[in-house]
């Protein structure tokens, strides 16, 4: 009941006085903010900030697009006999290329995984002998000892216990 007595009193008065005496009222718009660029093409080393709840926060977080995206991080590898390989941040997949059958090899795990990240490896020849070793402060519980060419093996992360554990 206010909002129409308000109207009736203070708005339709000065609307008509404003066509009667040919007054014209300016119009206020918002400021215009500049858009940020635009990037055509995310590699999946780079490093994207995010605004937590949408504000600017003192300490800024960052992303990786694999982690935003749901799409694996990987790395096309070509080892040679002995190799040893460590997962980067937010790498999800290491495919093993060699031109033959590798009877040694590590793999060591990222540094500062999430809760839930996997890591898997496949190689497109057998891996006679594999190690597979946690980061620091990390413990690894039924890592695969050898590969078969062709068939996969994953690990996933547990934060709560700090473990890898052997997973589909």
């Amino acid at each position: 009941m206010k909002i129409l007595s308000f109207l009736k009193t203070v708005i339709l008065p000065a609307t008509v006085w404003g066509i009667a005496t040919g007054a014209s009222f300016a119009q206020v718009s918002a400021p215009q903010v500049p858009s940020a660029p635009i990037v055509n093409n995310i590699n999946q080393n780079d490093a994207v900030w995010i605004a937590v709840h949408g504000a600017a926060q003192v300490g800024s977080k960052f992303a990786y697009p694999a982690q935003i995206s749901g799409a694996p991080g990987y790395s096309k590898v070509v080892p040679s006999t002995g190799f040893s390989l460590t997962f980067s941040q937010a790498q999800t997949d290491m495919i093993l290329m060699p031109s033959g059958t590798l009877a040694t090899g590590t793999l060591t795990t990222e540094a500062n995984p999430s809760d839930g990240q996997r890591e898997c490896v496949l190689s497109t020849q057998t891996q006679t002998a594999l190690t597979w070793l946690a980061n620091t402060g990390q413990f690894i519980s039924g890592a695969p000892t050898a590969l078969v060419a062709g068939v996969p093996a994953c690990i996933t992360y547990s934060a709560s216990n700090l473990t890898w554990n052997l997973s589909p």
